[in-house]
This record gives structure tokens, C-alpha cells and sequence, in this order.
């Protein structure tokens, strides 16, 4: 829910009121009356009224349903074991945002566990109290999809159709004339106008969204400062013969011959959101499901001691193998299915050495959207595509294929525990140099996660081959970011009766006379204090951003 904040055009106002003041000046009392000047002041708040009224609006963003993208009411945390600073969300909210008391409210009894130790077990905690901070201040740009057709992955404001007096902010992800289905986290549409399963495909974000919405998993920056004072054992994220961490921060390798550096299958790589957990000793985290996440991001700065340095990335998920190779001055990407003799190649393309000798070389793998990507120094050396069913999606990736749960209209099997993503496996090969990693990074996708409905309708909407979304010429499907948390299009059910009436009586949409705008710029985020423990005034110049 988003709360409008009110008298936000005071810029508008008093640079106009500062360009009267000025004229005054420079005319001394040569005619400049007293209404002139109160004809100037009420042009000036006649402006600022139509700018707010036609142009652009803003809103406070009150809860996290497109955490980390916007944060809503939160405290930021600092891990005294890693130093890793993430936010976290009011305790005890529920998914419409009422918080029944804000975070830490009962002193020491909150917990909350370090997203860099990646462990979900109830010992792996660290004590937490801080205030709540309020959530960032947003602008919209209001009856611009008067001008423009609304654009899939758009940040959208709206009016909530089950509840018409509150503004919603969502991702955009179904658009009109559509049938979509969220299948394995991933958004699959085709065009409406049957019941059939056919015709699928999955839809990718632009590049610009994409690198916005990476949720963090893992950073070579914050290995704990004392690993043995971490109860029930700290599981190192990478591993391998040969390998040694150097400097608290980077990996290394001392011998040229091939090698890997493996990526601890026992940590897991899901949708949980350290915004989601903060908890009392009644509830367990250990508890809470989660979905395994194979759409990925690998990152590092790769320092060879030599030339002629071959690296390979090596991922194993949804019964298949990916590979990305750099080597002998080729960028190739490539899959086969589990156990095949021969590789598919997507992409293969002409590029020279990759990484000179003493040199670090930014180098990303992203498996993401049911596509490949490589990039060098930050640009595109190979791109492959790949274009499952949803079907085909969901049986390699879970074992259940969608035409054998189907008349489950009780629940949803998805969310059973025999039937979710099985868990990926990533290796990082090298040959032919000694090598040194710097920075190495591991984010996770967006994941839209399958639920059954909160009234009872058997599974929620567009998570199940029974329940896809189907979308006329003025309808929207949306969902959250934070989506564990989100009260989405997924769950809504039936609209308020005067919007069922008057406007849309399909449930889980948005119809296009509810958009209010799209959301493009946080122009006040949380402010900072000059001290811990003091009055928050500084603004927080550093996380003012264009929204994607």
C-alpha cells in the first residue's frame, strides 16, 4: 500500500515565490503592489496543484512488497560478524502492510539472521535492535499510459481493487490480450483466447531491469571475522584442491594445472529476503518454505599470473548442464541435458585473450529468464537463448510435470514439499595460470513463487495450469518484488463490489482505469542521522535512484 504524501510541490512554490522576491529587489517600489504579489503567490500554487494533479505525484512507500527494489518501513542491520549492512522489515506484518508493532518493538526478543552466512538454522542468528526507519519517497508520473502503452516489467501505481481507497505498487508482468502463467518463478505469456496449454513463452527483462533487481546471495567481502564463534558451524561458500582464501576477500590458486572452485551445495541459493525475518522465539525460521533459485548471477575480477589463462563456468540445474567457456580467444555458451554425449552451443563468438596477465578482469555469467549471457568488463561477449514450454520447464525442474496436476483444486502441488525446484549446482573451472579472484559475487533472480489461495479457492492465480490469468484489452496482472511478501494480483480474489460493478468484476487484475502512473525515481529515501541513535535529518543522497 502506498500512503500519498501530501504538499509535496513546496519546491515548485518557493522557487517561484523566490524568482517575486527577486523582482521585488530589483524593482525597488516602482509599482510592484501587494496584489501583484498575492496574484504571483496564487499563480505559483495554481502551478504546483496542476503539476501534482496532471504531471507528477508522490508517495511514500509504507511496506516491503518490492523490497529490496523499494523499501518500506525498515530498520538497516549490520552483521557484527560480516559487516554486511541489509534492511529489514517491521515484525509481525502481515501481507496488507498492517503492521502490528514495528520492528524490535518489545526490546531484544528479535532476531535476525546475516543474509551473507546463508544459513536458515535458528542458532545462526545474531541479536538485533534498531529503530524503524520509514520508507522511501517516491515520484510518479502521472497519465503518462494516457500518452504510452504500459510496458511489461514497469513499476506501476494503482488504485487496489480490493480495496479502491488505497494505492498499490507492483511489477507489471501481464499485459492485455494476454493468458499468463508464473511457472518455476519465471513469467510465461501467450496471446488469450483459449483454455490450451500451447503456445507459452517466456518473457525476458531488458538488461536495465535485470541489473536492477539482482538480490544479493553472496560476497567475498564479508567472510566473518571469527568463523568458530558462529554456533552450529560455519559452511564456507566455495571450495576446491588447491584453493586458499587470501586477504579475507579474494581466492587464489597457485598452480596452473586445471582446477575447480565449487560452490557449497549444502548453502542454499532461494528466495528468502532478510526483509521477511525478523522473529520472536515463536517462530522458527528454520520453518518457513523457500523455492531453489537456479536464475543467477556469478561475478568476479579474475587476475591470471599468466597469459593464456582458459576458464569455464559450469552450472547443473532443471536436469541439464550450462556451460559458458572463455578460452583460446572464443566466448562460447552451451547446454545438453544431463548425462547426453553431445553439447547444444547457443553462442560462439571470436573475442582474444579475456583476461591479460597481472590484470583483473570483471568478468559475469548470468543464467537468468530461460537465457545465458557472458559478459567482459562489462560488455556482452556471448548471449544464449533457450525457449522451454512452461511445461517443460516445470517438469525438469520439480519432476511434476503440469498435465499431471492437473484437477488438484484443492491445492496447489507445487508448494508440496516432494514436488519443489531441486537445488543447483556451480563450479568455476581454471587452467593454464595460477590465478586470483577478487570480489566474488553471487546474486538470485526475482522469484514469483506458486501459493493457494488465502480464501480457499485451490491454488492462487496464474501459479497453476488451472488457474492461468487471462487478461482482456484493459486488463493488467501484477505482482511484488519481494514476492514471499507481496499481496499480489496472485491473491487477491474478488474486487471490492463498487469496482466489480462499475468498473471490473474479474478478480487477481488490474483494469486500466485503476493505473495512476508509473513510479521512476526515489527522490527521498530513508535519511541518515549525523550519529548512531540520533534524529534521522541527513538526507540519503547516495541511494536516490531511477526506479527499474
Amino acid at each position: 500500500m502506498l500512503a500519498a504524501a501530501a504538499g509535496r510541490q513546496e519546491t515548485l512554490i518557493v522557487g517561484y515565490i523566490d524568482q517575486t522576491a527577486q523582482q521585488v529587489e530589483s524593482r525597488g517600489h516602482e509599482g510592484l503592489s501587494i496584489i501583484d504579489t498575492l496574484q504571483s503567490l496564487l499563480i505559483a500554487f495554481i502551478l504546483a496543484f496542476t503539476f501534482r494533479g496532471f504531471v507528477v505525484e508522490a508517495f511514500v512507500i509504507p511496506t516491503g512488497s518490492m523490497a529490496p527494489t523499494l523499501l518500506g518501513a525498515h530498520a538497516m542491520v549490520r552483521s557484527p560478524q560480516t559487516g554486511y549492512v541489509y534492511p529489514a522489515g517491521p515484525a509481525n506484518s502481515d501481507t496488507d502492510g498492517n503492521q502490528a508493532r514495528s520492528l524490535l518493538g518489545r526490546g531484544a526478543g528479535y532476531r535476525l539472521i546475516d543474509p551473507m552466512l546463508m544459513s536458515q538454522r535458528a542458532d545462526d542468528v545474531i541479536v538485533a535492535n534498531h529503530r524503524t526507519r520509514m520508507g522511501d519517497r517516491i515520484l510518479v508520473l502521472k497519465y503518462l499510459y494516457c500518452l504510452v502503452e504500459p510496458q511489461r516489467f514497469d513499476v506501476v501505481v494503482f488504485k487496489n481493487p480490493t480495496k479502491p481507497a488505497e494505492n498499490y505498487i507492483k511489477r507489471l508482468l501481464g499485459l492485455p490480450g494476454e493468458a499468463v502463467w508464473l511457472a518455476d518463478g519465471d513469467v510465461f505469456a501467450r496471446s488469450n483466447g483459449s483454455e490450451s496449454l500451447e503456445g507459452f513463452r517466456v518473457q525476458r527483462k531488458p538488461d536495465h531491469v535485470q541489473r536492477a533487481v539482482w538480490q544479493p546471495v553472496y560476497h567475498s567481502e564479508y567472510i566473518p571475522i571469527d568463523p568458530s564463534r558462529i554456533r552450529g558451524g560455519w559452511l564456507p561458500p566455495w571450495s576446491g584442491e588447491g584453493w586458499q582464501v587470501a586477504d579475507r576477500r579474494s581466492y587464489r590458486r597457485d598452480s596452473p594445472a586445471p582446477g575447480a572452485l565449487r560452490f557449497n551445495p549444502d548453502r542454499p541459493v532461494n528466495d528468502r529476503h532478510p526483509y521477511n525475518e525478523p522473529y520472536d522465539d515463536e517462530k522458527d525460521p528454520a520453518s518457513l518454505q523457500h523455492y531453489n533459485i537456479s536464475d543467477i548471477r556469478l561475478a568476479a575480477a579474475v587476475q591470471p599470473d599468466e597469459a593464456g589463462l582458459a576458464t569455464t563456468i559450469h552450472l547443473e540445474c532443471r536436469n541439464h548442464e550450462f556451460e559458458a567457456v572463455l578460452e583460446g580467444g572464443r566466448a562460447m555458451i552451451r547446454m545438453r541435458p544431463l548425462g547426453a554425449p553431445e553439447w547444444t552451443t547457443l553462442d560462439d563468438q571470436p573475442m582474444g585473450e579475456f583476461a591479460p596477465a597481472g590484470r583483473a578482469t570483471e568478468v559475469e555469467f548470468w543464467h537468468v529468464d530461460q537465457s545465458l549471457c557472458l559478459w567482459i568488463d562489462g560488455r556482452e561477449a556471448a548471449r544464449g537463448e533457450y525457449d522451454w514450454t512452461p511445461e517443460q520447464r516445470l517438469e525438469w525442474a520439480t519432476g511434476l510435470a503440469p498435465r499431471d496436476a492437473l484437477n488438484s483444486a484443492e491445492t496447489n502441488p507445487y508448494i508440496d514439499q516432494r514436488n519443489l525446484p531441486r537445488p543447483m549446482r556451480l563450479a568455476w573451472h581454471f587452467a593454464n595460470s595460477p590465478v586470483t579472484l577478487h570480489r566474488v559475487e553471487l546474486d538470485r533472480d526475482l522469484y514469483y513463487r506458486p501459493a493457494n489461495d488465502i480464501y480457499g479457492a485451490g491454488p492462487a492465480l496464474g501459479t497453476h495450469p488451472e488457474r492461468l490469468v487471462h487478461l482482456d484489452g484493459n486488463q493488467f496482472f501484477v505482482c511484488g518484488d519481494n514476492n514471499p511478501a507481496s499481496l499480489d494480483g496472485r491473491l487477491w480474489g474478488h474486487p471490492d463490489p463498487w469496482v466489480a460493478k462499475e468498473i471490473d468484476p474479474a478478480p487477481g487484475i488490474v483494469n486500466r482505469s485503476l493505473l495512476l502512473g508509473k513510479a521512476f525515481f526515489v527522490y527521498f529515501p530513508s535519511p541518515e542521522g549525523v550519529r548512531e541513535g540520533a534524529r534521522r535529518f541527513v538526507p540519503n543522497f547516495g541511494q536516490m535512484r531511477f526506479i527499474h
